[in-house]
């Protein structure tokens, strides 16, 4: 299994078919894979996972991270930039 499709297999949360989710989660899992940073992503969905019953707030800018429940904020729809989670510059979690 390819590392998008594993990542895409934890997504919890439905989108809408559209042009402009499916281009923010295509250019997401891009810079993620080219980052490397697959293995940390799916090790907090495991942790989360744990720990599902214990209240917890994890900000973030990042499709991707609502999709797998990592956090509550759709930010399409909060016009939140992806570059405030991670871009090209950025070389560590």
């Amino acid at each position: 299994m390819d590392m998008s499709s594993e990542i895409k297999n934890k997504f919890i949360r439905k989108y809408p078919d559209t042009e402009e989710y499916n281009n923010r989660i295509e250019r997401e899992l891009k810079l993620i894979i080219e980052k490397k940073f697959v293995d940390y992503i799916l090790r907090i969905c495991d942790i989360l996972d744990l720990v599902k019953d214990i209240p917890h707030i994890i900000r973030g800018s990042s499709l991707i991270c609502y999709l797998l429940g990592i956090t509550d904020i759709d930010p399409i729809k909060e016009n939140i930039a992806f570059s405030r989670f991670l871009n090209e510059y950025r070389t560590s979690m």
